[in-house]
């Protein structure tokens, strides 16, 4: 991969977080699977951001492994990290043994929303220290 395939998931992060943020209000005309899902790529793809940044890779694509694999690189505020794992219980879609998708609701979605927001910017602090973003 290029030395910059980063931006790529910094700017898919970006579009993602954007497609579940509701357009006309505080409700979103997307179902609330639909949108955690949306935010769940945002999540993604902002830590694939730092990882590739960092020149690394993800051990694998649930929350968990996500953040295990950043612990190693560019370590998350406590708070954050706790608000992420917690997140992921609700749907486990990339875990081999532990798949679990369960309702989600406008609630937990707009705890996804300030998280993805916390973690955008940590994203781009973290990316943009040597080239701007």
């Amino acid at each position: 991969m290029s030395e910059m395939e980063w931006e790529k998931f910094l700017e898919l992060g970006r579009q993602y977080e954007a497609s579940g943020k509701s357009k006309n209000g505080p409700m979103s005309k997307l179902s609330p699977v639909v949108v955690y899902n949306l935010f769940s790529m945002a999540l993604e793809n902002y830590c694939m951001a730092m990882l590739m940044y960092h020149g690394t890779m993800a051990d694998n694509h649930t929350f968990t492994d996500l953040i295990d694999s950043l612990e190693r690189v560019c370590p998350l505020d406590a708070a954050l990290k706790g608000r992420i794992l917690d997140l992921e219980r609700h749907q486990q879609i990339c875990s081999f043994a532990d798949f679990v998708v369960a309702e989600v609701d406008s609630i937990i979605n707009r705890e996804f929303q300030d998280v993805v927001a916390v973690l955008s910017e940590t994203a781009h602090a973290e990316c943009c220290k040597t080239v701007p973003c």
